[in-house]
C-alpha cells in the first residue's frame, strides 16, 4: 500500500530546489499530481515527468481516479509526495475519497479577493471554507512555503485572515 508521505497545494507543482527539498524532507519516491485538466494534458503530464528530481516517478490523476484508486488501495506501492494545484482540486479529491491526514499549503497566489496568510499564501473566502471544512473533517491544515521556515498552523492561518 502507498505512503502519502506529504500532501501540499502549490500552484507551480513540481518546481526548482523547493520540491527537492520537500521530496528529500517527505523522502518521496513518487509524486502523484491530482488535477482535473491536467491529468488530461498529454504534453503537460510529459513536462511534469520531465521536471521531477531524478529517480522519481511522476503521476497524474483527475480527482476522481485518485478517490476511487484510493478508496480501493489501488496507489500501488512506495511514499508518495501529492500535489495539488488548487484549493478546489485538493477539497474535490478529498470529498472523492482521497483521505490525506495533512494538508500543507504551499504556493496559493495572491490575487483580488484573497486575504494573505504568508507571503506566498493567499485564500478567498470559499478556499478558506473548504480548508475549513478539511480541518472539521480532521485533516491536519497548515502553511509553509519552504522547510527552513516555521509550519504555520491551522488557529494562526484563520487569525491571519481575520477569523
Amino acid at each position: 500500500m502507498a505512503e502519502l508521505t506529504l500532501t501540499r497545494i502549490d500552484n507551480r507543482l513540481i518546481h526548482g530546489q523547493v520540491i527537492v527539498k520537500w521530496s528529500r524532507i517527505a523522502n518521496s519516491n513518487r509524486i502523484l499530481i491530482v488535477d482535473d485538466t491536467l491529468s488530461n494534458d498529454p504534453f503537460m503530464v510529459d513536462i511534469y515527468q520531465m521536471a521531477a528530481p531524478s529517480g522519481m516517478k511522476v503521476e497524474l490523476m483527475s480527482t476522481e481516479e485518485a478517490g476511487k484508486s484510493y478508496q480501493k488501495d489501488e496507489l500501488g506501492e512506495g511514499k508518495i509526495m501529492l500535489l495539488f494545484k488548487t484549493v478546489s482540486s485538493a477539497f474535490a479529491a478529498y470529498q472523492k475519497g482521497l483521505h490525506f491526514p495533512t494538508l500543507q499549503l504551499g504556493g496559493i497566489p495572491n490575487e483580488q479577493g484573497k486575504k494573505k496568510i504568508v507571503t506566498a499564501v493567499s485564500v478567498d473566502s470559499t478556499e478558506l471554507k473548504q480548508i475549513c471544512e478539511l480541518h472539521n473533517e480532521g485533516v491536519e491544515v497548515s502553511a509553509q512555503i519552504i522547510p527552513e521556515e516555521s509550519k504555520i498552523s491551522f488557529d494562526e492561518i484563520l487569525k491571519r485572515v481575520g477569523e
